[in-house]
């Protein structure tokens, strides 16, 4: 026979199944909403052509040749290998690393 302890522990776990579903819900919302506004940021500010002019303004200066490269590189890497698919986790790293070059040029620019 079963008896209401069992009846009520079992309402309370569908309770907090239901409750850990929305939270899982909520999240995978806020997930989704982050990737899509990192990249339109990226495609807004790191799109090929942006990132063309950048590099043309730095030639121009007198900028460290091994770290322009290193730009360069990177730039045709997301270019040539991911054609700018911002989604993918690979190319979103590569966008960061120019970046994070890119700040160490930001004097020449």
């Amino acid at each position: 026979m079963i008896n209401i302890t069992l009846i009520k522990e079992t309402l309370e776990y569908e309770a907090q199944l239901l409750e850990d579903e929305g939270l899982y819900v909520k999240a995978k919302m806020r997930k989704n909403r982050s990737n899509q506004a990192t990249k339109l940021h990226i495609s807004e500010h790191y799109s090929f052509g942006v990132r063309s002019d950048t590099l043309d303004k730095l030639k121009q200066a007198n900028c460290s040749k091994i770290k322009l490269n290193d730009l360069l590189e990177v730039h045709r890497e997301i270019n040539d290998v991911y054609n700018e698919n911002f989604q993918d986790d690979d190319c979103k790293k590569l966008v960061l690393r120019f970046v994070n070059l890119l700040k160490e040029l930001e004097e020449y620019l």
